[in-house]
């Protein structure tokens, strides 16, 4: 946007600047066009949201008005804030996220809590498909004398998950889900699979369509490729009484019941989020066979 009339540069204030770019972006459908502008001119300045919303009147340089209109550029071509900033929270952790990697989601942040309330000794921790490692990193908190390890087919996403392991507590291993661990070696594994269908897939916001990576999102016609090959290979490495946990949504649920049972699991759980839906998914692995599913 020209903030100049004629020759002359208008002053222009942090208020003002918000005020117009979420205005820009709304025009276009961005996603929480305020909330962008907000965090994206607060990542501008080197401050934080809260200091830039107690001084809105703060006249910005043109260095300043430069640098945010580049970065309002690039979230008016859909960008996730998240990319764009490099970082996102998740519990209490701020961690790197890149392409490479899905955004973690807030529903997600549901998992290590859930994990530790279903097997609260395991001493060896799993979480498949790692991505950005936001489920392995804080189920270290939970389980500080536990063996926790992260495993990823994608090489890119492993070098993101590394990177925000800065204290090294956790294993990351090259896998393709569970290919690369042995029989009995584990007594939880955890999983964010891909899990929508080919359906939901094609009616994504475009923020996500255009920028995060399909093979994260993507569970096939019936969102339930990933969970054919993840639950089977969990059996195989849970040690016997281990559990398996994994999100998904009430699209899949009944199916990922379905395979659970298959795959020789008992004690079937759905857990609803903190919004009510059945989103994650549970199973043991028997020490003695006691079938059921509780929801």
């Amino acid at each position: 946007m020209d903030w100049t009339v004629g020759t002359k540069r208008l002053d222009i204030s942090r208020g003002d600047w918000v005020r117009s770019a979420a205005s820009r972006l709304a025009e276009i459908r961005v996603e929480s066009p305020r909330l962008s502008a907000e965090l994206l001119l607060a990542f501008a300045l080197g401050v934080s949201r809260s200091q830039l919303l107690i001084h809105p009147d703060v006249v910005l340089t043109p260095d300043e008005i430069e640098i945010a209109e580049g970065l309002l550029a690039r979230r008016a071509r859909h960008e996730p804030v998240a990319y764009i900033l490099g970082f996102k929270e998740f519990r209490n952790l701020s961690l790197r996220v890149t392409p490479a990697v899905l955004i973690p989601r807030p529903e997600t942040e549901e998992i290590p809590d859930l994990a530790s309330s279903l097997q609260p000794s395991a001493r060896r921790i799993l979480d498949a498909g790692t991505g950005s490692g936001c489920i392995a990193l804080s189920l270290v908190e939970l389980y500080p004398e536990a063996r926790i390890l992260g495993c990823d087919v994608s090489g890119e996403a492993l070098g993101v998950s590394v990177a925000n392991d800065a204290r090294r507590r956790v294993g990351w291993v090259c896998s393709n889900w569970l290919e690369a661990f042995a029989e009995h070696s584990l007594d939880l594994v955890v999983s964010n699979p891909p899990y929508l269908t080919d359906e939901e897939m094609d009616s994504l916001d475009p923020q996500i369509a255009l920028h995060e990576p399909a093979g994260a999102l993507r569970g096939g016609v019936d969102g339930l490729d990933a969970y054919r090959t993840l639950l089977p290979q969990a059996y195989r490495c849970l040690s016997p009484g281990g559990q398996v946990l994994v999100e998904g949504s009430p699209t899949v649920a009944a199916g990922v019941v379905a395979l659970l049972g298959e795959a020789g699991f008992v004690g079937t759980q759905i857990h609803r989020d903190l919004a009510g839906k059945e989103r994650f998914l549970s199973g043991r692995r028997p020490s003695e066979r006691s079938p059921g599913v509780i929801r």
